[in-house]
């Protein structure tokens, strides 16, 4: 038996550093930098078995943590006008 369709998994709040301010405070984003791979044909083959690994065991992965959205910068403000949408 499953998960309830209306509920969300509980996930512990986070207490880490600001990328940003420096304080120590609850992590309320996160930004993941994620390395391309070097070349398309040293991409592994897919292979349904294997163990998958978690991004933070990926080599070369950055983690930037923010505690708001004004520290997050750009990337985490919706920058949309009204013309953006179709009518």
């Amino acid at each position: 038996m499953g998960r309830p369709s209306n509920k969300r998994p509980v996930v512990e709040p986070i207490r880490r550093k600001c990328a940003t301010c420096g304080k120590v405070l609850l992590v309320k984003h996160r930004k993941w930098i994620i390395p391309q791979r070097g070349s398309e044909y040293k991409v592994p083959s897919y292979n349904p078995n294997t163990k998958k690994k978690e991004r933070k065991e990926i080599p070369g992965v950055e983690v930037l943590n923010f505690c708001s959205i004004e520290c997050g910068g750009e990337g985490f403000q919706n920058t949309y006008t009204e013309d953006d949408f179709i009518k």
